[in-house]
């Protein structure tokens, strides 16, 4: 049996998200894991001291939905929706997907495509308040 070192970071995300726990078997997986937890935390300063409790579960958050949208849990059953549907019929089956519900607002559509980003959306709609929501009407009035 391979000693696997599991950092902290790790064991704590998996408290949070257990759902993800079969992902990080191998240490492989867990190096995996920590390069893109790095990759948040350059991506996104705002995490990068995300061990502070104000900011930490929201970097879970994101970091779950970037696992969920990299196709990393497709083998645990986690997948990224494919958009709104907009219409369904039962005859010859035909279903259809609204292409971006936000328009103008690409992050907030790539968001709202896993049940973590759209977490995540809650929490930034907190933090900025109504200058977000304020914002989006803007977006969209466009």
């Amino acid at each position: 049996m391979e000693d696997l070192k599991t950092p902290k970071i790790l064991e704590e995300f998996l408290a949070v998200y257990p759902e993800f726990a079969p992902l990080y078997t191998t240490q492989e997986q867990i190096d995996r894991f920590e390069l893109l937890a790095e990759k948040i935390k350059c991506i996104y300063p705002r995490f990068k001291n995300a061990e502070k409790c104000s900011d930490r579960f929201a970097y879970f958050m994101l970091l779950a939905h970037y696992i969920v949208m990299n196709g990393e849990a497709k083998s645990i059953g986690i997948l990224p929706s494919s958009g709104i549907k907009s219409n369904s019929s039962v005859g010859d089956v035909s279903v259809g997907f609204q292409a971006t519900p936000y328009d103008k607002d690409n992050f907030s559509y790539w968001l709202a495509l896993s049940p973590y980003g759209r977490e995540y959306l809650a929490w930034l709609q907190t933090q900025v308040g109504m200058l977000y929501i304020n914002w989006l009407h803007y977006l969209h009035q466009k």
